[in-house]
């Protein structure tokens, strides 16, 4: 098992990438802590690593709440006593041209893509630093790096994680913190269900080729220099 004990928490784990993601890594042997605002789904996903053998716990939290945040952790070091990898990988997306972008739907995608990011990252940096080591991968979309028509709002979210990214590597590289940046393009998931004119998906990523990209990322980081990743389909 070649996550054999590791404890892995995965936000936005209850449907697309994070779902793939969570899955692979119980079948690899992770604890893995199932997050997601949804509560459902997560304990499907929880449910189904237990059928596979593995070790899974399901904790509904909303990310963009501090305070939830800390308390998830809390929950974390009752149960494990450590956090080996976090994924942050929960994040909304609104489209639409800029002159009809809402302040509501622009505070909710820099308090869960942005805020949420760092809440996290903040409380698994703390822990992480007492044990000298872990890795933290933010998964950030190829919407961090280009801008892209009608995703102003979006596009700005994920370059704010792009450039917190950036800084939170220079600060765990003397603690023996890996920060990964991971920019995926567009998979086929739920991502894009409440998406105005939604684009044809069915050529794009299936999350669980993306997860095990995400799995070979985190295994190599040890014997390999992994700067940032994009990945996007092949044709």
């Amino acid at each position: 098992m070649l996550l054999k004990d590791k404890v892995v928490l995965i936000t936005g784990a209850g449907r697309g990438l994070g779902k793939s993601t969570a899955l692979l890594f119980g079948r690899h042997g992770a604890k893995v802590a199932v997050v997601a605002r949804t509560k459902r789904e997560i304990d499907e996903v929880a449910k189904k690593i237990v059928e596979l053998d593995g070790e899974a716990i399901a904790i509904q939290t909303d990310i963009a709440e501090e305070n939830q945040v800390q308390n998830l952790f809390s929950q974390i070091d009752k149960m494990f006593g450590r956090i080996d990898i976090l994924l942050n990988n929960a994040g909304i997306g609104i489209y639409g041209p800029v002159e009809e972008l809402k302040s509501d739907d622009l505070e909710r995608m820099l308090a869960v893509n942005l805020k949420g990011t760092i809440y996290c990252s903040k409380a698994a940096f703390i822990r992480m630093k007492k044990t000298g080591s872990g890795h933290i991968v933010n998964v950030i979309s190829t919407s961090g790096k280009i801008g892209r028509f009608g995703e102003s709002g979006y596009c700005a979210s994920k370059f704010g994680v792009a450039g917190f990214s950036e800084s939170l590597k220079l600060e765990g590289k003397k603690h023996g913190i890996a920060v990964i940046s991971f920019y995926p393009g567009g998979m086929n998931t739920t991502f894009w269900d409440k998406v105005k004119n939604k684009p044809d998906t069915s050529k794009f990523m299936d999350p669980d080729e993306v997860a095990s990209v995400l799995l070979q990322v985190v295994l190599d980081y040890k014997t390999l220099m992994i700067g940032d990743i994009t990945i996007q389909r092949s044709s």
